[in-house]
């Protein structure tokens, strides 16, 4: 069954936050295991996007960044590999939890699919993002769900179209985000890929349940455990 994480929704009020919280990731520069992601040299190319959508940000936008990295490095020395682009934005330590920084955002952008991207998501925070789809392959049940997210503007296969369209929200990202189009595609996206919910003790419990009754249905000589109430 697919289960539901505690709800990370946050507050649908237009935020007075002026930063621009951009989440990126990495991966060791050899390859330890295979999966959808750039792997190796590919790798080159991923933090080259991030420099192109850097650099097509108008200043101002570009100033307003707070760039949080993959906490480790890998080697990789991405502000040497960015030059002076890394001197004009600001960097996150990974000090404050995730879901806290995405509160203190006005719009966060990803450069990957991943665990960030379905939190945002997931906290109905506007999101930009953008990745080489050649690089980040899905299975061909989820590309029509990531088409959606194309057409309505959260999701860009060029970081210059990406930064185009921060440009374009930025000033005021709900008055796109919040638009019945964009809110449907979210909801059908985190029902399936980033579901939370409230009351996520009580499906969690069930399925325990149900698992422990059908242990103690095929082995029944084995000593169940026995199931604990929900909090509440």
């Amino acid at each position: 069954p697919i289960l539901p994480a505690e709800s990370r929704r946050a507050s649908r009020r237009r935020s007075r936050a002026t930063t621009l919280l951009f989440l990126a990731t990495t991966n060791p520069r050899y390859v330890y295991r295979f999966y959808s992601a750039p792997q190796a040299a590919q790798l080159e190319e991923y933090m080259a996007w991030e420099g192109r959508y850097l650099q097509a940000l108008p200043k101002a936008l570009r100033a307003a960044v707070l760039f949080r990295p993959h906490p480790l490095d890998f080697g990789h020395d991405l502000p040497a590999r960015l030059g002076p682009l890394a001197a004009s934005f600001r960097w996150d330590r990974g000090r404050v939890p995730l879901q806290r920084r995405l509160r203190q955002c006005r719009l966060a952008v990803v450069d990957h699919l991943g665990t960030p991207f379905l939190e945002a998501l997931a906290a109905n925070i506007p999101t930009v993002a953008f990745w080489d789809p050649q690089q980040w392959e899905v299975r061909g049940e989820v590309e029509p769900m990531l088409t959606q997210l194309r057409e309505v503007g959260v999701l860009w296969n060029s970081p210059e179209q990406a930064a185009e369209q921060t440009a374009m929200v930025a000033v005021d990202p709900w008055r796109w985000w919040g638009s019945a189009g964009v809110q449907q595609v979210r909801e059908r996206f985190v029902a399936r890929y980033a579901l939370a919910r409230d009351d996520w003790r009580t499906p969690w419990t069930d399925a325990l349940r149900q698992a422990l009754a059908e242990t103690a249905r095929v082995m029944p000589g084995k000593r169940a455990l026995k199931p604990v109430e929900a909090a509440s």
